[in-house]
């Protein structure tokens, strides 16, 4: 070919090679230079103070119009050097990273027939300075469920995969910030000092059509994270003092908080689903002797707002460090995190189960990923007097989120009203507990009154009696029977170096009429109730309301945790008559054709002698509201038992569920108006008449039949001339009957004959 070709075009060809090679040799090498070779990207990976070359740094390449992906990878050798060849023609975002060193990122154009050196200068990372051994030796060690999906990360990580945003009256939201490999958010720009930002909000999953969390969305991009090496198991802590107002007393107080990119409660089977979400876990140390005396829980459920009605949830679960409800190892207590809600937890409850009453239960487990000090990557520790600007200027969301819950950070006022980052003393309560000590002889009455409570012994306290009171303000989640009642969202534990049953004191807590109309409660169901803590059953005791002063009171021989709240389902036995129809054997084809159908259905004839029917009727004009619950309470032949029923009381008694009952009419006048209400009216009434009347109106019942529907509706006449009135009665005389099917294992071809007793429940209180 070369013989075949024109000489002159030869020698040209000659020395653009000779120059292209000369010229690359001496030329074009000098670092950060652009080389006219094949597509190629060339560079060393150094130290920038040092000059040093890094080994084994990971250079991610990633086209400008995909940076959701990388198109390739390489990692830097002994000398630093790393090279991309080939075809690497376009717009490039070249990304450095190496445990230690700060990641550095570069835009990179490779032209047609050209190639590129491209040098990286790493900043090591500010090496992390002295723990203060206090916080190692008391650190939290979580117990995250094995089917959790989030766990405590670095939240520089999850703000670098968020837009921020700003809510402020506007029609629109108002985009701040975008998401951007290039230019991402950083927690520098949550510095809003002197700004209200409390409108503002990160958004971590972009393509919402709407501003709703999106789990499956969130998950993707989380797993991404992770897959990419961003994500982190991080805490963040804070070593601070503060002290109790009314005292003086003082604690240091040690703040382990955990940042979690979503919370998936509702994907887990409970209420809802958000974004980003800070929790804590606080230990509270006697600056005195120095000694852990308090334990302070996060819990998402415990969080509300000031609005109706969750102005009644709290923010905290407090106890003490040697309460036996504390799980720990050596001085570190164990957190148990419910699975989605990642609400924190002082053991794991029934077998991972915690009932919360009006909520679906949450669930923890021991069984899945335990972070404590062997498997932590990330820790950041504030110091008390040098917070970071987005600590304390940024007042927003961390994401998005719909519904009851509003997630900010640490700087945010809960409904408590309190910080619980700068106020932790308030936000957990430690200023609720009261302890008095008796210096003096005669000393009957010791008033707690920040814990509003009164205790009033029958003789004088002895020299010395040390008594102590302490306020939970929390919904209770202790006791097996704790769905039976609903309590008000507040307990009492009171402790003293008396002995059971050598006292007798009368006891009295304050309540607040608001909080019991907006659960739905009335004041005149209230009962106090103490924690038999052996069986952990909640136990009622006779108490007396004061309406006017908003108290209630009981006498007690011991000292244990208390609470108020209403039983759901109130015995109303002594309020109703209740008429059983005992049944007998007997054969169906005894009983005469014209009553075969009334004696089946009102009697039980013809169903064996294991049919029995109960009926009951108010006795009082109180108006009884609600469903009725009837309760087989005994049976007095053995063999005998209830067949089919509703459910079984706590107590494993089996109840029929009522709710067709009916109110009773009471009528007032004359014969004549009898016949012309009746008229009106549906066929079939039961009506209740003054004995006087009864005679006037035998044959109209006769007419009509025995009825079983009952009348509700409420007409008043008051003729011009007297002397009559006429009334039905609204729904406050109830009648119903409930039919009760048994089975036996006796021998059913003898009639038999049994009886048994009821008891009647009205349902007063809801969840």
């Amino acid at each position: 070919h070369f013989q075949k070709s024109n000489p002159k075009i030869l020698v040209i060809i000659f020395v653009f090679m000779i120059s292209t090679l000369v010229g690359n040799f001496f030329v074009f090498k000098p670092v950060k230079a652009m080389m006219i070779i094949w597509g190629n990207i060339y560079g060393t990976i150094r130290e920038a103070e040092t000059q040093e070359p890094i080994e084994g740094a990971s250079i991610e390449l990633f086209k400008v119009d995909a940076l959701d992906e990388v198109w390739d990878m390489r990692t830097s050798n002994t000398q630093g050097e790393y090279a991309f060849e080939g075809d690497f023609f376009g717009d490039w975002l070249m990304k450095v990273s190496k445990p230690g060193y700060l990641t550095q990122s570069q835009n990179v154009i490779v032209n047609s027939w050209s190639s590129v050196t491209l040098d990286f200068y790493l900043e090591p990372e500010a090496q992390e300075p002295e723990i203060d051994p206090l916080i190692l030796q008391y650190e939290p060690i979580l117990y995250l469920h094995p089917d959790e999906t989030y766990q405590p990360m670095n939240v520089e990580a999850y703000v670098g995969h968020c837009s921020l945003w700003d809510s402020h009256g506007a029609a629109a939201d108002e985009l701040l910030k975008d998401e951007s490999i290039l230019n991402p958010v950083t927690l520098d720009d949550l510095n809003f000092e002197g700004i209200d930002s409390s409108g503002y909000y990160l958004q971590f999953v972009e393509d919402l059509a709407i501003k709703w969390p999106d789990a499956k969305k969130a998950s993707i991009e989380y797993e991404q994270m992770k897959n990419n090496g961003e994500v982190k198991y991080a805490r963040y802590v804070i070593k601070m003092t503060d002290k109790v107002e009314e005292t003086g007393e003082e604690y240091i107080v040690l703040q382990y908080w955990y940042f979690y990119a979503f919370n998936d409660w509702q994907e887990k089977g409970g209420l809802n689903n958000h974004e980003g979400d800070w929790e804590v876990v606080m230990i509270f140390i006697s600056k005195e002797d120095g000694q852990p005396k308090y334990i302070a829980y996060s819990s998402h459920h415990n969080r509300g707002r000031i609005e109706e009605p969750w102005q009644l949830q709290y923010t905290s679960v407090r106890k003490s460090w040697d309460s036996s409800e504390v799980v720990k190892q050596n001085d570190q207590v164990i957190s148990f995190v419910g699975i989605g809600s990642h609400a924190n937890y002082p053991n794991d409850g029934d077998n991972g189960i915690h009932p919360i009453p009006g909520f679906p239960d949450d669930r923890t487990s021991t069984n899945g990923l335990h972070l404590d000090n062997t498997n932590w990557e990330y820790i950041v520790v504030f110091k008390e007097n040098e917070l970071p600007k987005w600590v304390t200027g940024y007042r927003g969301k961390w994401g998005v989120f719909v519904g009851m819950w509003g997630f900010n950070g640490c700087n945010h006022l809960y409904p408590s009203q309190y910080n619980r980052f700068t106020e932790p003393i308030k936000w957990a309560g430690v200023d609720k507990v009261g302890q008095q000590t008796v210096w003096e002889t005669g000393v009957y009455v010791l008033n707690f009154i920040k814990q509003e409570t009164e205790l009033v012994f029958d003789e004088a306290v002895n020299i010395g009696t040390t008594i102590l009171v302490d306020l939970h303000d929390e919904i209770i989640q202790i006791g097996k029977n704790i769905k039976e009642i609903s309590f008000l969202p507040h307990f009492w534990d009171i402790e003293s170096n008396l002995e059971n049953n050598t006292f007798n004191a009368e006891a009295t807590f304050g309540y607040d009429p608001e909080e019991i109309d907006i659960m739905g409660l009335e004041e005149k169901f209230l009962d106090a109730f103490g924690l038999d803590g052996i069986q952990n059953l909640w136990q009622k005791i006779p108490s007396v309301i004061d309406l006017e002063n908003n108290t209630i009171s009981f006498n007690t021989t011991h000292f244990s945790r208390y609470a108020i709240g209403v039983e759901k389902w109130q015995d109303i036995t002594d309020e109703v008559q209740v008429i059983k129809d005992r049944g007998w054997g007997g054969h169906i084809e005894k009983i005469i054709e014209k009553g075969k159908k009334f004696l089946e259905e009102f009697t039980g004839w013809g169903k064996q002698d294991l049919t029995r029917r109960v009926r009951i009727r108010n006795k009082s004009e109180e108006d009884i509201k609600g469903p009725l619950r009837l309760v087989i309470d005994s049976i007095d032949k053995e063999g005998v038992t209830v067949k089919d029923p509703d459910g079984y009381t706590f107590e494993g008694k089996p109840y029929f569920d009522i709710s067709d009952t009916y109110p009773q009419c009471r009528f007032i006048g004359d014969e004549k108006e009898i016949k012309e209400i009746l008229g009106q009216e549906e066929k079939n009434f039961r009506r209740y008449f003054p004995s006087k009347l009864k005679d006037k109106i035998k044959k109209i019942f006769q007419d009509k039949g025995m009825p079983r529907i009952i009348c509700g509706k409420l007409i008043e006449k008051k003729p011009e001339i007297a002397p009559y009135i006429e009334y039905f009665l609204p729904p406050k005389m109830i009648t119903t009957s409930q039919l009760i099917e048994f089975d036996s294992t006796l021998d059913q071809k003898k009639p038999l004959k049994f009886d048994f007793e009821v008891k009647i429940l009205n349902k007063v209180a809801e969840e």
